[in-house]
């Protein structure tokens, strides 16, 4: 199978969108940590319907609008990072949660009783669809700004403009 693909420019860097026919696949800042990670295929740089609906988002969000998100995401991962994923979705345009916040929601949607922060901060890492994923809002319990697979000052901008435009 052979990937579409787009460079996108934004005002903190560029971006490579990579979709198949029906959803995108990931979305990631250049020579960001985990790059292309899952990523076999050729990818073909045309554009196709899904690139230009998140092209649009990008657009939107960039401008400071709430885009509502109008494709299919189809991030590559596994079971238990695509839960981590899903509840990373959860986290609303502005705001922020936290290590802590999202172990325990997980653990409750699994019913279970333990689960180690480290494992959890270890799937937000390996995000394959930054920005629309919102990764950048997970913070740790004291406010600090930690891990981000596109660096701390791609972190700090996105929650600002994000607090900003709310």
């Amino acid at each position: 199978m052979i990937l579409n693909g787009k460079i996108y420019n934004s005002p903190i860097g560029e971006l490579l969108i990579v979709a198949d026919q029906s959803s995108l696949i990931g979305l990631w800042f250049l020579n960001q940590k985990y790059f292309k990670r899952g990523i076999k295929e050729e990818i073909d740089f045309n554009s196709n319907a899904i690139i230009d609906k998140v092209s649009f988002y990008l657009d939107e969000y960039f401008k400071g609008n709430k885009p509502n998100l109008n494709f299919k995401i189809n991030p590559k991962g596994t079971t238990f990072q695509k839960e981590v994923w899903k509840e990373l979705l959860k986290i609303e345009y502005a705001k922020t949660s936290t290590y802590k916040k999202i172990t325990q929601n997980l653990m409750n949607n699994l019913n279970i009783t333990t689960m180690s922060y480290r494992a959890i901060g270890n799937a937000i890492s390996k995000n394959p669809i930054s920005i629309i994923i919102p990764c950048h809002r997970v913070i740790a319990q004291n406010n600090d700004l930690r891990g981000y697979s596109a660096g701390i000052d791609k972190k700090r901008w996105l929650i600002e403009f994000e607090k900003e435009n709310k």
